[in-house]
């Protein structure tokens, strides 16, 4: 089963399923893209067995919300 820790300043989701381990950790640090220079307010860094992968993310909710 899927589990979830959270801290003041990230969140991090952790689960396995035949053998293979993911974890994804959204640390609360603004994050500039390297290829495009975007900004977004989270570093995110997903675990994949032995592959690590960095990156930038935001949440979802922000793309349907309406701007005023």
């Amino acid at each position: 089963n899927p589990t979830e820790e959270t801290t003041d300043s990230a969140r991090t989701y952790t689960g396995s399923s035949g053998g293979r381990n993911l974890q994804v950790e959204i640390l609360e640090q603004p994050c500039a893209d390297t290829m495009s220079g975007e900004q977004f307010p989270n570093r995110v860094v997903v675990t994949f067995d032995d592959a690590r992968y960095e990156g930038c993310g935001q949440d979802l909710e922000y793309l349907w919300e309406e701007q005023e």
